[in-house]
């Protein structure tokens, strides 16, 4: 979360477009929200968690089972990343 923060406030300070920055934010907040929605699918009994479970236990062993699920959106990061990267430099 500090690298995040850091990261915005050198992005604002240095001058970013609005349309930009939103575009980013946009792409970011999608992605990660797909990437938790592939997880959506019941885990075997004896991979499930524990009886007393919570939403957040229950989806840490979902990814626990099948890691490789949301391999389209980290693609998609991937190439993001990479791609910004090369930009940069």
């Amino acid at each position: 979360m500090v690298f995040t923060v850091i990261l915005a406030a050198l992005l604002l300070w240095r001058g970013v477009e609005a349309v930009s920055f939103l575009g980013g934010l946009w792409i970011g907040a999608t992605l990660i929200q797909l990437y938790f929605h592939q997880f959506h699918r019941p885990v075997p009994a004896e991979r499930a968690a524990p009886p007393e479970k919570s939403p957040l236990k229950e989806m840490s062993y979902a990814i626990q089972d099948a890691p490789w699920r949301p391999w389209p959106q980290l693609l998609a990061l991937t190439v993001l990343l990479v791609f910004s990267l090369v930009l940069i430099s």
